[in-house]
């Protein structure tokens, strides 16, 4: 089992891992957008986070934090943020937040 302090020289180097993540991030906000309008739809956003792994309920409560607008749309810029701040080491109170939290009910 690898603990939280040789998990963190690795993982959470910003400097080591910081590019990864980006290049991750505008990857996986790009599968969002099929059509090429920045713009990511819910139902499309849930199958996307649902095959990684992630709770439905919680994919939900995420989505709503990034806020949607009225039809129901992130812009890819939001999503590629919000998974950028969720593997930055230090980012507390973020919307990532949501895809941990206990399960929703």
């Amino acid at each position: 089992m690898i603990t939280v302090d040789e998990f963190r020289p690795f993982v959470l180097d910003s400097e080591r891992f910081g590019p990864t993540i980006a290049e991750f991030a505008e990857a996986l906000s790009a599968l969002g957008d099929p059509d090429g309008d920045g713009l990511i739809e819910h139902p499309l956003f849930v199958s996307l986070m649902a095959a990684i792994g992630f709770e439905e309920a919680n994919i939900h409560a995420l989505f709503d934090t990034l806020g949607p607008d009225a039809e129901d749309r992130i812009t890819m810029a939001t999503w590629a943020a919000g998974i950028k701040d969720y593997y930055a080491p230090d980012m507390a109170g973020i919307p990532g937040d949501q895809l941990v939290a206990a399960r929703a009910v």
